[in-house]
């Protein structure tokens, strides 16, 4: 659905669903109980929500956790962006905020552990955290080209 707000301003109004993978970097999950996402778009702005249920881990092993297949590109503007995201049935217990990072000119994003008062994070080894059965939810907002 395209619906700009007047007939000459270019304004990008889109709403759709799209396919969330979580992977290592170099795997994804081959199966999922839930594989779903939805976004709208507006102008240059993107808020993806995302629900997954990772049913058979195919090959995922060390590298860092990534939710990937974004409806579009990140902006190639050298600017990271960390999000609260909801991850349930992780198998190690996160001890920090659990957030989702975007990355510059790509689709995907590295879930990662904040540690606000130490002003810093971490990446989640996939294989160590991600399990059949586990759940990871969120809703994020990105900018796009």
């Amino acid at each position: 659905e395209n619906a700009p707000s007047g007939e000459d301003d270019g304004l990008i109004y889109e709403v759709g669903t799209w396919s969330p993978t979580v992977g290592d970097g170099s795997n994804n999950a081959t199966g999922y109980t839930t594989q779903v996402g939805a976004y709208t778009r507006i102008g240059r702005l993107c808020v993806a929500s995302f629900d997954i249920r990772v049913s058979n881990m195919g090959s995922i092993s060390t590298g860092a956790l990534e939710i990937g297949g974004l409806p579009f590109t990140t902006k190639n503007d050298g600017v990271y962006y960390g999000q609260p995201v909801f991850a349930y049935a992780l198998k190690a217990a996160a001890t920090q905020q659990v957030a989702f990072q975007t990355y510059p000119n790509t689709t995907y994003g590295k879930v990662v552990h904040d540690n606000w008062t130490a002003n810093s994070h971490t990446t989640l080894p996939a294989s160590t955290h991600v399990d059949t059965g586990t759940y990871i939810r969120g809703t994020i907002s990105y900018h796009v080209e």
